[in-house]
């Protein structure tokens, strides 16, 4: 987990209104074993689990789960971790915005050396390529509709055609 997302969970963890906690929160108390159950759904919420998995996973019903994401003081939780976790994100593309040139760098070093194989150099390339924004598709999808159409039906839709002017069909004579 990113350690502000970590930091975060322990700090909400810190400001639990302990004046809820009967038993004074001792390792049996029913309250203490909701707030752990509750936490668990936060953290699984934050790691971007859906309400059914976190369902499945905490032993909740789907609607208790809700019930709990939707509560206030889960939502000023779970913003200061969003918070959190995208400060941890942006650290993170600084850091690679500076190793970016030297990466390129390297990259270029590869491609330009006689020494290296054609197919280091080709996948040096390749990832330049990529990166730049020219990668071969990785999925093609197309939707294929196939009609069942009657002779009457055929004959019918090339005349609209022909009055349509769409297009020029001359009947063909039959060769015999």
């Amino acid at each position: 987990m990113l350690p502000a997302v970590e930091k975060a969970l322990e700090e909400a963890e810190k400001k639990k209104d302990h004046r809820l906690m009967r038993g004074k929160g001792q390792p049996g108390s029913p309250i203490k074993q909701i707030w752990q159950q509750h936490h668990e759904v936060i953290r699984l919420a934050v790691l971007g689990f859906g309400v059914y998995e976190i369902a499945r996973m905490v032993g909740f019903t789907a609607v208790t789960v809700r019930n709990v994401l939707g509560s206030e003081v889960v939502k000023r939780q779970m913003q200061a971790m969003a918070g959190a976790k995208d400060h941890d994100c942006l650290e993170l593309k600084k850091e690679i915005d500076s190793l970016a040139p030297l990466a390129i760098e390297v990259m270029r070093g590869i491609m330009e050396d006689e020494n290296e194989s054609s197919k280091t150099r080709l996948t040096a390339a390749i990832d330049i390529l990529d990166r730049a924004g020219f990668a071969p598709p990785k999925v093609i999808q197309g939707t294929l509709d196939i009609t069942h159409l009657t002779s009457t039906e055929l004959v019918e839709l090339k005349q609209r055609a022909r009055d349509a002017q769409m297009i020029d069909v001359t009947p063909s004579v039959p060769s015999e």
